[in-house]
């Protein structure tokens, strides 16, 4: 059963314990493997353990039913030079109480459903999945091939009930859009036509 759900919801380095039904709600809970690690200040592999607690992230929704992960997490003491760290959790997203596997679902929901829908659906904050999701456009958008682009349009759209502004640059020929940024003057978008002036 614990590798079932360790595959289920991508929890890599994580050995599962149990899996139940808790307060209507999916709970796995487990540990990590491995959690002894190299002292990362002076390479020292005579590290101990040095204080716990439990740590809750979400996992992706099954069926109906929320579902997080509780896992024992232990700090960690360098006996050489003394230093101390809580370990980092292979499975999460970055330093979000939230497993990659969860944050893929929330994108995945974003595709046929608005920011508010999602969030009520999962029980989550509309700020949460904005966040999520403003964070995934910064990485598609971070790196664009511009090489086949010949024409652009250049396009204004108010935000906040028209009191603000944003510039979205789109790729004609595709509709794919390549750029916006907040405001609709010339300066704003200057340092990306750049960028399309040195495209090769």
């Amino acid at each position: 059963m614990g590798q079932e759900i360790r595959d289920l919801y991508e929890l890599d380095g994580v050995d599962v314990d149990s899996f139940c039904i808790e307060e209507k709600r999916l709970v796995a809970r487990g540990r990590l493997k491995n959690e002894r690690f190299t002292c990362h200040k002076c390479g020292s592999n005579d590290v101990i353990f040095n204080g716990n607690c439990n740590r809750e992230f979400r996992l992706p929704s099954t069926g109906s039913k929320n579902a997080v992960l509780i896992i024992l997490v232990h700090r960690n003491r360098c006996k050489n030079c003394d230093s101390a760290w809580w370990p980092q959790m292979p499975f999460a997203d970055g330093k979000q109480r939230m497993s990659k596997s969860f944050v893929n679902y929330v994108l995945d929901l974003l595709e046929f459903a608005t920011i508010k829908d999602v969030a009520n659906y999962l029980e989550i904050t509309w700020d949460t999945v904005k966040n999520l999701h403003k964070n995934d456009l910064k990485k598609k958008y971070k790196n664009i091939d511009l090489k086949d682009v010949t024409y652009i349009t250049i396009d204004e759209i108010s935000i906040s009930k028209g009191h603000k502004y944003m510039t979205v640059i789109a790729d004609l020929k595709t509709g794919r859009i390549l750029h916006s940024v907040e405001g609709r003057k010339k300066k704003d978008i200057r340092s990306f036509l750049k960028i399309l002036k040195k495209k090769p």
